[in-house]
């Protein structure tokens, strides 16, 4: 059994305990890259070294195909999680700053309704006072017999 692609397969080395007869083949990225650009391409193993500087060019070039279009998609996720997190941050700013802005108002209102009613009140006891002072007098009048 072989592991990898080169243009001269080596044996592949069996663990020294004896105790497994599996072959050990690390699978590492560059190898899985290979394997994506053969499946894709239909590209195979061969002796020949044109063929094997052709697949490492593809595999570079897949390689950096895939790199760049990580990165494209770190930076629009990260754009969009900006934008998200900006309109949140406006949205709970302006929620607070109407929800202060109407505490304030009814504040306002209840207070001006209070002080109203305050002085409507004083208003109807001097009134009342004043009332009660005249029929006072008219009846001190009346029964003085003036």
């Amino acid at each position: 059994m072989y592991c990898g692609w080169e243009s001269d397969p080596q044996p592949l080395e069996h663990e020294s305990d004896a105790q497994t007869t599996e072959p050990h083949c690390p699978i590492d990225s560059e190898t899985i890259l290979i394997l994506i650009v053969e499946s894709i391409f239909g590209m195979t193993s061969s002796s020949s070294s044109n063929s094997s500087i052709v697949k490492v060019v593809v595999v570079e070039v897949v390689a950096i195909v895939i790199v760049v279009v990580v990165v494209v998609v770190i930076k629009v996720v990260h754009a969009v999680v900006v934008v998200v997190i900006v309109v949140v941050v406006v949205v709970v700013v302006v929620v607070v700053v109407v929800v202060v802005a109407v505490v304030v108002v009814v504040v306002v209102v209840v207070v001006v309704v209070v002080v109203v009613i305050k002085v409507v009140h004083a208003v109807v006891v001097v009134a009342a006072a004043v009332v009660a002072a005249a029929v006072t007098a008219a009846a001190v009048v009346v029964g003085s017999g003036c």
